[in-house]
């Protein structure tokens, strides 16, 4: 089964890539599959993938990873400074049971696959799972949640959290982030 999950990128992707993306104002907005595509993703942990249209003046593009432990979140940045450059795509693919996040860029012509190890991710008595479910517009400098794991030790939460996860009173949890900013005048 870990090598089935690892065979993602080599065999999904490619057909995502050939779906594209349109032009229009900077936003970003969930993928929309068929249910039997949804089922096999779903073999592979929390799958999600977004459709980018990012205006070319937002050129600086960074990806951070949240983690959550005993109520405190922490940042690490998996991605800094990328270009936005043909980016139509971003993909994630969070594996609870072993801790392994991957996020992928996906352009025309290539995937950036960015493997995050170490998720510290403990499964609590109560915990929900969501990817970003609508189109927001991108804005300089605004973090957007692309995915949110959030555990609860005692059972209580809503789905009201999982978009403001700074705020949730989660016990543990995982959220994935990106942010695009103008380019600086040089």
């Amino acid at each position: 089964m870990k090598q089935l999950r690892r065979m993602i990128p080599a065999v999904v992707l490619p057909a995502l890539l050939l779906a594209g993306c349109g032009a229009g104002s900077s936003s970003i907005s969930p993928v929309s599959f068929p249910k039997d595509t949804q089922e096999i993703l779903s073999l592979f942990g929390d799958v999600a993938f977004f459709d980018c249209s990012i205006d070319p003046s937002l050129d600086a593009g960074q990806v951070e990873v949240w983690t959550c432990q005993d109520g405190i979140w922490t940042s690490r940045i998996v991605a800094d400074n990328f270009s936005n450059e043909g980016i139509s795509r971003i993909g994630l693919n969070f594996e609870k049971e072993t801790g392994e996040l991957t996020v992928f860029l996906i352009n025309e012509t290539a995937t950036v696959t960015i493997p995050v190890s170490d998720v510290p991710y403990r499964n609590t008595i109560a915990y929900a799972s969501a990817p970003l479910n609508e189109k927001v517009s991108v804005v300089s400098g605004q973090e957007i949640t692309l995915y949110a794991c959030l555990g609860y030790e005692s059972g209580q939460w809503t789905g009201s959290q999982l978009t403001d996860f700074h705020n949730s009173g989660c016990d543990d949890g995982v959220a994935v982030t990106i942010t695009f900013d103008e380019l600086s005048p040089e």
